[in-house]
């Protein structure tokens, strides 16, 4: 079970800097921006993000029973790296929830402020509990 453990976060952290170095999301943020621009939802900017807050906080919801279901062992041994897992998830869904890059170019909030805050944070924290278990 624990090898199971290590095998999803390898394969997590392998998607993140695959999409990370080939800028993969970029070209989705365009055409979803020329879409919202062109189909004239942009005037439904604040119910389109209450929506996905929704959408979004049901599927954590989800994710995190899943995960205590699937690897309960694992959230027991490793409980520093899922808290640095769950300020990464929590990046992640809190700029999708933002939707400002794509509703606007203004991005400077959440690539500056917020990534230093929660990103970075969260990969220190997930490295430091790698090497903290591996220790004891």
């Amino acid at each position: 079970m624990q090898s199971r453990f290590w095998l999803v976060l390898l394969c997590l952290f392998l998607v993140l800097g695959i999409n990370k170095q080939l800028d993969l999301h970029s070209d989705l943020i365009k055409a979803l921006r020329m879409y919202v621009i062109h189909s004239g939802l942009i005037m439904y900017e604040y119910p389109l993000k209450l929506s996905v807050v929704l959408l979004g906080a049901a599927v954590l919801a989800f994710l995190a029973k899943a995960v205590k279901d699937v690897f309960p062992e694992s959230v027991r041994n490793y409980k520093m790296i899922w808290l640095g897992l769950l300020m990464l998830f929590f990046f992640v869904f809190a700029r999708v929830v933002a939707f400002d890059h794509v509703f606007s170019k203004d991005t400077q909030f959440f690539t500056e402020y917020f990534s230093v805050f929660f990103e970075l944070p969260a990969l220190l924290i997930i490295l430091v509990g790698t090497f903290y278990k591996s220790i004891s």
